[in-house]
């Protein structure tokens, strides 16, 4: 048997080869309008669904004006 290589080599070369992948299939340029408009307009509606979402989890939440401080009370040692 050869050498045994550190764990931490592996998952970097295996980082690597990911980061080269990914570079290589990169989204081609949107060279045509029509193209771009076909390409972006669902990712408006996402946005849009998110948007909304987030608004109403944000319409669920009690405002901090409604939220009542109290005071915390030392106890004398008796």
């Amino acid at each position: 048997m050869g050498k045994m290589m550190p764990l931490k080599w592996i998952e970097q070369a295996e980082t690597r080869r990911v980061c080269v992948n990914a570079l290589s299939e990169a989204a081609p340029t949107l060279n045509s309008p029509v193209t771009a408009t076909f390409l972006t307009g669902p990712l408006w509606r996402i946005r849009s669904w998110l948007v909304a979402a987030e608004r109403d989890r944000e319409a669920d939440k009690p405002s901090l004006a409604q939220v009542v401080r109290l005071r915390r009370v030392r106890r004398a040692a008796s």
